[in-house]
């Protein structure tokens, strides 16, 4: 009976252990997306170029570096929408998959 009763405390135990790792794990990507996101979208409207491409262009590199200095896992390819306005109203929409092709290097 003790042993049965002990084989059940460890699974408990192990599966606790595993829920907090994946809590932290999935607080700390979802804090890296964030702060990417903030500082894509900030270079996204910093850019003094007029073109849609070249504001993109800057909030992928930034979003990206800033992704890989904030995470502590290995990161994959992932997308960047934008709809922009220009001073006639017209709106023109951009998505942009990132890395196109090159690949990630996790972090150093």
């Amino acid at each position: 009976m003790f042993a049965v009763s002990l084989m059940a405390i460890m699974a408990l135990v192990g599966a606790a252990l595993a829920l907090g790792m994946d809590s932290r794990a999935a607080s700390n990507l979802q804090n890296a997306a964030d702060s990417a996101a903030l500082a894509g979208a900030t270079a996204f409207i910093a850019t003094t170029s007029p073109r849609v491409q070249d504001r993109l262009a800057e909030a992928e590199t930034t979003a990206l570096a800033t992704a890989q200095a904030n995470s502590e896992y290995f990161l994959t390819k992932s997308a960047v929408s934008a709809v922009s306005e220009d001073a006639y109203g017209q709106h023109k929409r951009s998505r942009s998959d990132w890395p196109s092709s090159r690949s990630i290097q996790p972090p150093a």
